[in-house]
């Protein structure tokens, strides 16, 4: 879906994917920011909708704007971010936003790996590694 044009940022370049799949549909959203996000809702608003979302630049609060969150709608969201992240992504702001859609969220940092797929019905799923593999050493970090 993005980029077309080369007139951004190093984030706002990043590479936005929308991969769909009987069932399901999943938006790699990259770095992007309020600039991307903005452009994507006027170019493709239509084809954001999505069940899943890798959260655009970490969940960060130059991302995820309310327009943007609620044009794609996921169910689930995907923060790509670090246990404790030095930016404190995901940003609280931008976690209340996908939260007021009633979005569940996971972050990588405090889950581990996060797997998805839809089960024999079609229901769409997830697990981390960290929640399948609990053992004392490997417990998930307190936030």
């Amino acid at each position: 879906l993005h980029p077309d044009r080369a007139d951004l940022s190093d984030n706002d370049r990043s590479c936005v994917l929308r991969v769909s799949a009987p069932g399901m549909s999943v938006l790699l959203a990259g770095d992007i920011e309020r600039a991307a996000e903005a452009r994507l809702l006027r170019d493709h608003r239509a084809r954001l909708s999505a069940d899943v979302l890798i959260a655009p630049h970490h969940g960060s609060r130059t991302s995820s704007t309310r327009a943007f969150v609620e044009a794609v709608s996921p169910r689930r969201v995907i923060f790509g971010a670090g246990w404790r992240s030095y930016y404190g992504h995901p940003h609280p702001q931008v976690t209340a936003r996908y939260a007021a859609i009633g979005s569940q969220m996971r972050t990588t940092g405090v889950e581990g790996a996060v797997t998805l797929w839809l089960d024999g019905d079609g229901a769409l799923q997830w697990r981390s590694w960290r929640r399948e593999r609990s053992r004392f050493w490997n417990a998930p970090p307190l936030p």
